[in-house]
Protein backbone atom coordinates (compact mmCIF):
# COMPACT_ATOMS: atom_id res chain seq x y z
CA UNK A 1 0.00 0.00 0.00
CA UNK A 2 1.10 3.66 -0.46
CA UNK A 3 -0.46 7.06 1.16
CA UNK A 4 -2.17 9.89 -0.05
CA UNK A 5 -3.27 12.45 1.71
CA UNK A 6 -7.00 12.82 2.47
CA UNK A 7 -8.59 15.36 0.28
CA UNK A 8 -9.97 17.57 3.08
CA UNK A 9 -6.84 17.77 4.96
CA UNK A 10 -5.20 20.84 4.87
CA UNK A 11 -1.42 21.04 6.09
CA UNK A 12 2.15 23.84 6.62
CA UNK A 13 4.96 22.98 7.26
CA UNK A 14 6.80 25.99 9.25
CA UNK A 15 10.42 25.50 8.32
CA UNK A 16 11.06 23.14 5.23
CA UNK A 17 14.28 21.51 5.61
CA UNK A 18 14.65 23.11 9.22
CA UNK A 19 15.60 21.73 12.28
CA UNK A 20 13.00 21.77 14.96
CA UNK A 21 10.46 22.47 12.62
CA UNK A 22 6.47 21.11 12.52
CA UNK A 23 4.02 20.00 10.43
CA UNK A 24 0.90 21.49 11.19
CA UNK A 25 -2.45 19.15 9.70
CA UNK A 26 -6.08 19.85 10.17
CA UNK A 27 -9.22 18.64 8.74
CA UNK A 28 -11.34 21.79 6.94
CA UNK A 29 -13.36 23.29 7.49
CA UNK A 30 -13.61 22.04 11.17
CA UNK A 31 -11.41 19.85 12.15
CA UNK A 32 -8.93 20.71 15.45
CA UNK A 33 -5.31 21.07 14.68
CA UNK A 34 -2.22 18.65 15.11
CA UNK A 35 0.89 19.51 15.15
CA UNK A 36 3.98 16.47 14.15
CA UNK A 37 7.17 17.47 14.99
CA UNK A 38 10.63 15.32 14.85
CA UNK A 39 10.03 11.67 13.91
CA UNK A 40 6.54 11.84 13.39
CA UNK A 41 6.67 14.62 11.39
CA UNK A 42 9.62 13.06 9.21
CA UNK A 43 7.72 10.10 8.45
CA UNK A 44 4.35 12.01 7.33
CA UNK A 45 5.92 14.30 4.65
CA UNK A 46 7.79 11.05 3.81
CA UNK A 47 4.32 9.19 3.65
CA UNK A 48 2.48 11.69 2.19
CA UNK A 49 4.72 11.63 -1.28
CA UNK A 50 2.13 8.29 -1.80
CA UNK A 51 5.22 5.75 -0.50
CA UNK A 52 4.45 2.39 0.89
CA UNK A 53 5.89 1.57 4.03
CA UNK A 54 8.99 -0.39 3.26
CA UNK A 55 9.68 2.69 1.39
CA UNK A 56 8.95 5.33 4.11
CA UNK A 57 11.23 2.83 6.83
CA UNK A 58 14.33 3.20 3.91
CA UNK A 59 14.37 7.08 3.46
CA UNK A 60 13.98 7.65 6.99
CA UNK A 61 16.68 5.16 7.91
CA UNK A 62 19.19 6.21 5.04
CA UNK A 63 18.64 9.83 6.51
CA UNK A 64 19.47 8.76 9.75
CA UNK A 65 21.72 6.10 9.06
CA UNK A 66 20.15 2.87 10.72
CA UNK A 67 18.91 -0.05 8.80
CA UNK A 68 15.56 0.11 7.58
CA UNK A 69 15.21 -3.32 9.76
CA UNK A 70 15.70 -1.72 12.40
CA UNK A 71 12.91 1.13 12.35
CA UNK A 72 10.47 -0.68 9.90
CA UNK A 73 8.59 -1.69 13.10
CA UNK A 74 7.92 1.49 14.61
CA UNK A 75 6.90 3.35 11.30
CA UNK A 76 4.58 0.61 10.04
CA UNK A 77 2.65 1.25 13.12
CA UNK A 78 2.86 4.80 13.37
CA UNK A 79 1.18 5.03 9.12
CA UNK A 80 -1.45 2.81 10.82
CA UNK A 81 -2.04 5.70 13.97
CA UNK A 82 -1.97 8.24 10.56
CA UNK A 83 -4.33 6.43 8.73
CA UNK A 84 -7.06 5.66 11.41
CA UNK A 85 -7.05 9.35 12.60
CA UNK A 86 -7.32 10.19 9.13
CA UNK A 87 -4.55 11.86 8.52
CA UNK A 88 -3.10 9.94 5.35
CA UNK A 89 -5.05 7.50 3.07
CA UNK A 90 -3.79 4.25 1.96
CA UNK A 91 -3.70 3.43 -2.01
CA UNK A 92 -3.87 -0.13 -3.36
Amino acid sequence: MSYRLPERLAWVDDAPGGEDANVYLAHVPDGQPLVLSGSARSIWLVAQESQDAQEVAAVLADAVGLPASRIAPEVSAFLDELVADGLLEEVP
